[in-house]
C-alpha cells in the first residue's frame, strides 16, 4: 500500500468489550481484564482526507426515479432537502446498467426523446424507454446547483463514439458564442445556450462506461474477459448475424415487423457498423445495400444505412421498394468500436481540464494498460449476495447481518488488492457501492435497514484509511430498497441517510487521515457459514484543531462500552457524539412513522482520565474532540 504508518503521538482509545450498562462498576471492574485498545495516532498523517466519500449513483429513467418534477420543471422538494440534510456530496449520471445504451443527445431540449433499455441482452432483447424522461444533462445539473454537490458523468460506450463523448464535453464544458466553432459539426454550446444555459457546466470528472468488466455487461463485446478488456482498452468488432431489427428504442428479440409504410427506419442494436458488411433481409429475402435511394426504381429490394447510427432505411414506393407489411427484416452486419484510449483523448481535446476514468475497475485493465497513461480508474465494489441471481438462502436476519459484515471485509480486499497494482498517482474512484440480491425472504428490508447502514459505514470508514478519493455508495432514489432516500411519494429518510447524516461533519471537513491501531479487538463467530468478523471499524481523521474518530459497532446485538483516553494529545472543551442507531439491527425508517433508526447527539466533557461512553449495537458513532 501506498500510505506512510510513521507514529509520532498517540490518541488512545480504551474500549471495554463488557455487557453491563455504560458507566456500571461492573462494567469498570471488568475493563482491564477484557479491555480493547484502539490507539489514534495523532500526529502521524497517512494522506489527505478526501471530502467526497458521500457520493450516489443516480438513473435518468422514470425522471430520475422520482426526482425531476416535469409539470414545475424542477426538483422535488422533499428530494432536494433529504440530499442537504444527509449531506450528499456527489451524484452519478445516467446511471448504471440501464443507461450502458444511453443517448445523451435523445435527452436534451424541450422534448426528451426515448432511450434503449440497457438492462436488455441479445438473448431477451432491448426494451425501449419512453415514459417520464424529463430528467437529463441539464435537468441534472440544476438539481446538484441546489445541493451543491459535484457532477460525475458516465459516458456510455457501448454504443456510443469518440465524437459522441467529445460532443458531450462540448456541451458540458465548452463557452457559448465563441467565435467560430473549434469542434466543427454541431456547435454544441451554443445548443446548451438555446436550452437555457448560457454558462458551461465545468464538468471535471468523466468515466468511460459502466461495468463493461462484468460477464453480464459485456454486449458486443467478447465473453472471453482476456480479450474483452483489450477490446475495452483499444477498441474491437464483432460479427452480428441473424438480428431482427428494431425501430427507435425498441429492440424485442423477434424484431419489430414492418408496417408497410414509406421511408421506414431500422435499426441494429450496436453501432458504429461497417456498412460494406451489413447484409439485410426482408421476409428471407436478400436485399441490396445502396449509397442513396433517389436513384432507384419502385421494384428495386434495397436500402442504405448510416455507419455510426446503424440506422437501416428503406424506400417509399417510388424510389426503392417497400418491405412488405408484417415482414420482419433481419441483419448481418460487423459492429465496429474505437477503445477506452480514443475516448479519452477525444474528450481531453475539447476541455484538457477534464479527468477521464477508465471504468474498468480490475487489475487486468492495469496491467494491459502498463505504461499508457490514464488520468483514473473507477470500480464498483458491490456486493451481491446472490451471484449470477441464484437465491443466498439466510437462515434468518441474523444471518443477513452476518453477510453484510463479511461482504464489507471482502470488499475492501478487493480494492486493497487494486490500489497495489495500480500506477503511482493514478487515483482509484469506487463510484458505485451497495448491496444486491439479498435473501427478502429471510430479511424482507434487508436493504434499508440498520444492518445495511453498518455495511456502508464500513465501507466508507475502509475508504477513508485506504485513501480512495472519490466514493459513490448506493443510489439516491429507487424504487423499493438500496435507496438514501425512500421511494416517491414520501422519500422516506433511511437508515443510510442517518448514517451519512452522522458522518458528515467528519467527512466534510478534509485534513489528514490518522494512523489507527486496533487491539483486542472482540471478534463475532458467525454460527451460520458466513464466518468470522471483528466488532469494531475505526478510522480518524485531523483537521487543523479538531479531531475526529470514526467507530463503527458491528455486532447484531452486543454493546461495547468504552473509555476514550488522550495520550500524547490535549483536548479542549467537550468532545460531540453522534450516533446514528436503532433498536435492533433489523430497524428501518417506515414511511408516515416515526423514524426507529435515528441520530442522537451529545456533548461530553473529557477529563484528565478520558471518558466512559457506550458504542450500542450496529451503530455508527463519530466523535468530534477539540485539540490544541
Amino acid at each position: 500500500m501506498r500510505i506512510a504508518t510513521s507514529i509520532v503521538s498517540t490518541v488512545a482509545l480504551i474500549v471495554a468489550a463488557v455487557g453491563s450498562p455504560p458507566g456500571t462498576g461492573a462494567g469498570r471492574s471488568r475493563e482491564k481484564a477484557s479491555a480493547t485498545l484502539i490507539v489514534v495516532h495523532a500526529a502521524s498523517r497517512r494522506g489527505h482526507a478526501s471530502s467526497r466519500l458521500l457520493g450516489v449513483n443516480h438513473h435518468y429513467n422514470a425522471n430520475g426515479y422520482g426526482l425531476w418534477n416535469a409539470r414545475d420543471d424542477a426538483p422535488v422538494r422533499a428530494v432536494v432537502a433529504g440530499s442537504r440534510r444527509a449531506g450528499i456530496q456527489s451524484v452519478r449520471f445516467p446511471g448504471g446498467t440501464i443507461a450502458n445504451l444511453f443517448d445523451w443527445k435523445n435527452a436534451i431540449g424541450p422534448h426528451h426523446g426515448c432511450q434503449v433499455d440497457g438492462r436488455g441482452s441479445t438473448a431477451t432483447g432491448f426494451p425501449a424507454v419512453s415514459h417520464r424522461l424529463a430528467f437529463g444533462p441539464d435537468e441534472y445539473m440544476r438539481y446538484l446547483r441546489t445541493i451543491h454537490a459535484a457532477p460525475l458523468i458516465m459516458m456510455p460506450f457501448v454504443t456510443e463514439t469518440p465524437a459522441d463523448a467529445a460532443d458531450w464535453v462540448e456541451y458540458m464544458d465548452s463557452p457559448a458564442n465563441a467565435p467560430g466553432n473549434p469542434h466543427g459539426g454541431v456547435d454544441w454550446a451554443d445548443v446548451r445556450a438555446r436550452n437555457g444555459h448560457p454558462q458551461p457546466y465545468d464538468v471535471r470528472r468523466w468515466e468511460v462506461g459502466n461495468e463493461q468488466n462484468h460477464p453480464l455487461s459485456r454486449y458486443w463485446l467478447s465473453p472471453r474477459t482476456s480479450t474483452a478488456v483489450r477490446q475495452y482498452a483499444f477498441g474491437g468488432s464483432r460479427v452480428v448475424s441473424g438480428e431482427a431489427l428494431g425501430k427507435n428504442c425498441a429492440h424485442p428479440r423477434h424484431g419489430i415487423p414492418s408496417d408497410g409504410t414509406a421511408h421506414q427506419v431500422f435499426r441494429v442494436i450496436y453501432p458504429p457498423v461497417r456498412p460494406s458488411s451489413v447484409r439485410v433481409a426482408v421476409a428471407g429475402t436478400q436485399w441490396r445495400r445502396v449509397s442513396r435511394l433517389g436513384s432507384s426504381g419502385p421494384q428495386d429490394r434495397v436500402f442504405t444505412v448510416g455507419a455510426s447510427n446503424g440506422e437501416v432505411r428503406f424506400g417509399d414506393g417510388a424510389h426503392g421498394a417497400v418491405p412488405p407489411s408484417a415482414a420482419t427484416v433481419v441483419a448481418r452486419y460487423t459492429s465496429v468500436h474505437a477503445g477506452f484510449f480514443r475516448f479519452a483523448a477525444r474528450m481531453k481535446a475539447v476541455d484538457p481540464r477534464i479527468r477521464v476514468c477508465s471504468s474498468w475497475g480490475t487489475p487486468q485493465f492495469v496491467a494491459l494498460a502498463r505504461g499508457r497513461r490514464y488520468d483514473c480508474l473507477t470500480a464498483h465494489p458491490i456486493t451481491s449476495f446472490a451471484p449470477l441471481l441464484s437465491s443466498p438462502h439466510w437462515s434468518g436476519p441474523l444471518a443477513g447481518h452476518d453477510a453484510f459484515m463479511r461482504a464489507a471485509d471482502r470488499r475492501r480486499a478487493q480494492v486493497a488488492r487494486l490500489l497495489d497494482v495500480m500506477p503511482p498517482r493514478t487515483p482509484l474512484w469506487l463510484t458505485e457501492a451497495s448491496s444486491i440480491h439479498g435473501d427478502t425472504a429471510a430479511f424482507p428490508l434487508y436493504s434499508t435497514s440498520a444492518s445495511h447502514a453498518a455495511y456502508m459505514a464500513t465501507l466508507w470508514a475502509d475508504w477513508m484509511n485506504l485513501g480512495i478519493s472519490w466514493g459513490m455508495g448506493d443510489d439516491l432514489l429507487w424504487r423499493s430498497d438500496r435507496a438514501v432516500l425512500g421511494p416517491a411519494p414520501d422519500y422516506t429518510f433511511t437508515a443510510d441517510a442517518v448514517t451519512r447524516q452522522t458522518l458528515r461533519p467528519m467527512f466534510n471537513a478534509g485534513g489528514h487521515v490518522l494512523a489507527t491501531t486496533v487491539t483486542r479487538n472482540p471478534v463475532r463467530r458467525s454460527p451460520t457459514r458466513h464466518g468470522a468478523y471483528t466488532a469494531l471499524k475505526v478510522s480518524a481523521t485531523r483537521h487543523r484543531n479538531k479531531l475526529f474518530v470514526l467507530v463503527v459497532n458491528r455486532l447484531p446485538r452486543r454493546s461495547i462500552t468504552a473509555r476514550l483516553r488522550l495520550d500524547g494529545a490535549r483536548s479542549k472543551g467537550s468532545a460531540v457524539l453522534r450516533t446514528a442507531r436503532g433498536s435492533s439491527f433489523t430497524s428501518v425508517n417506515d414511511p408516515g412513522r416515526p423514524p426507529s433508526f435515528r441520530l442522537v447527539t451529545h456533548s461530553r466533557s473529557i477529563g484528565p482520565g478520558g471518558l466512559v461512553q457506550a458504542f450500542p449495537a450496529t451503530s455508527t458513532t463519530v466523535l468530534e474532540i477539540p485539540t490544541t
